[in-house]
């Protein structure tokens, strides 16, 4: 079964690049076949994993013979691993159902370029989630970047869509030449790259947090800063709005800038025993959350509040790693995916129909008696963490581990809290109001917008 899901997730890039340069020389077939394709090949790898959750065991391909390193990929499906992929899967199924319409005026090779590295951009974070070994993390790593790039610059025609798209391809690249040094370091140090072996190594011999422990350590957390854009790299994920509104719900949610945060937790056994290390990932993780909900308070741009309000949440999300409870990271990891990809893919609909993406130009555009208006306000609360809504429970957690373990960090989260409250009131104050403008609920295109908000909002 292992084998199939794994040929399942590389066949979805696969077939519509197949379909579009061998099918399409014999047949003459709707460019919609690009959506349809890798949505029921998507929908059956979640089935899969979901039926068969826990009962899945691991796979490994032989990948290259290095002195006296055999390097592998390795891939297991244990719990935390099939969880993550189950929620990359869901959000994606969302994506490709509302990026279906969302794209559907583009010429049949945009269309093609669009699907492919979307395609190929959520195998690879699958793929990702479910490594067991930094090697085939890396290359996978690698591949979320390549395809953000071209997904970014999507509207290439748009020079600051290509400019932003630069500026994140070469800043994570700097990230990525300090993960692949660690990868070297531990290599040698350890004599293999598997995940579960170096964290079983490290807790049994119970090595000491010396310099040549941390700093492989402190240089993967060098990329992760640069992957999930966490202070001084926070530029290049707000300049990423110029893609189109799905990629950015995709890469703020369940792919790209989460990531970093899920191979911390993947690595959680080694980072709670090196005490500089942890001081330093949540201190960065303090001053990112408090630093860019402030800037998402003072934007106008729908779209970039919410850019800085993922910055913000990841912030949160690095905290628990400095005080020992990595799996509180990963519970907000999983709350925040869903209520954010539902914001940004509110925030595309409201701009498609409206034409604006500035704050002060929607002013009471969304009716609060509508399906919309509803979902905006379950979307706000769940960013301030408003009991009993998804995002309160894990927020809450971090809070009160905070309060717990350092005054300091919950007096900096208290005043992002305060921040957070601003601009979420902010974006619910402006935007709604009891009539609303957007006359488009009745057209029958807005169901394929509607129709995954709805299911994101009910999670």
């Amino acid at each position: 079964m292992e084998n199939f899901i794994m040929i399942l997730v590389l066949l979805a890039p696969l077939s519509i690049l197949i379909s579009h340069t061998v099918l399409s020389k014999f047949a003459t077939f709707s460019k919609e076949i690009y959506f349809i394709l890798p949505f029921f090949v998507y929908f059956l790898v979640s089935f899969l994993i979901a039926s068969q959750f826990n009962l899945l065991g691991s796979i490994s391909f032989g990948y290259l013979q290095l002195f006296s390193f055999d390097l592998s990929l390795e891939f297991v499906f244990d719990s935390n691993n099939s969880l993550m992929s189950l929620l990359v899967l869901i959000i994606s199924l969302c994506v490709i159902t509302y990026s279906y319409k969302y794209v559907s005026n583009e010429s049949k090779s945009r269309y093609f370029r669009y699907t492919f590295f979307l395609s190929l951009f959520i195998s690879s974070m699958i793929l990702f989630s479910l490594s067991n070994d930094l090697l085939s993390s890396f290359i996978f790593w690698e591949f979320l970047g390549l395809c953000s790039f071209f997904l970014i610059a999507f509207y290439n025609k748009d020079g600051e869509a290509n400019d932003s798209s630069i500026i994140a391809f070469w800043l994570t690249r700097l990230g990525d030449l300090f993960f692949l040094l660690a990868l070297v370091m531990i290599g040698f140090k350890y004599g293999t790259l598997n995940i579960d072996s170096i964290n079983n190594s490290f807790f049994q011999n119970s090595i000491a947090s010396n310099f040549s422990n941390t700093l492989p350590m402190t240089f993967i957390f060098i990329g992760v800063l640069t992957k999930c854009a966490q202070y001084p790299f926070t530029i290049w994920l707000p300049r990423a709005m110029k893609g189109p509104t799905p990629i950015s719900a995709l890469i703020h949610s369940a792919t790209m800038v989460v990531a970093g945060v899920f191979l911390l937790f993947k690595l959680g056994v080694i980072i709670i025993e090196l005490d500089s290390l942890k001081k330093f990932i949540m201190f960065f993780g303090a001053f990112t959350a408090l630093l860019t909900s402030i800037y998402a308070f003072y934007q106008d741009d729908l779209k970039k509040i919410l850019a800085y309000s993922t910055l913000s949440h990841i912030g949160l999300m690095l905290i628990p790693f400095g005080l020992n409870s990595g799996i509180i990271s990963y519970f907000h990891l999983y709350s925040h995916s869903f209520f954010k990809s539902m914001l940004f893919l509110l925030a595309g609909y409201i701009i498609l129909v409206s034409g604006k993406s500035k704050l002060s130009e929607l002013k009471g555009y969304v009716a609060l008696n509508r399906p919309i208006g509803i979902i905006l306000i379950i979307g706000c609360l769940s960013l301030v963490g408003i009991y009993p809504l998804t995002g309160s429970f894990s927020k809450e957690y971090i809070y009160y581990l905070a309060f717990l373990e350092s005054k300091e960090i919950f007096m900096v989260l208290i005043l992002s809290l305060v921040f957070t409250v601003l601009y979420s009131s902010r974006l619910l104050t402006t935007l709604i109001s009891k009539r609303g403008k957007d006359n488009t609920g009745n057209n029958e295109n807005s169901l394929y917008y509607l129709i995954p908000l709805i299911f994101l909002a009910a999670l």
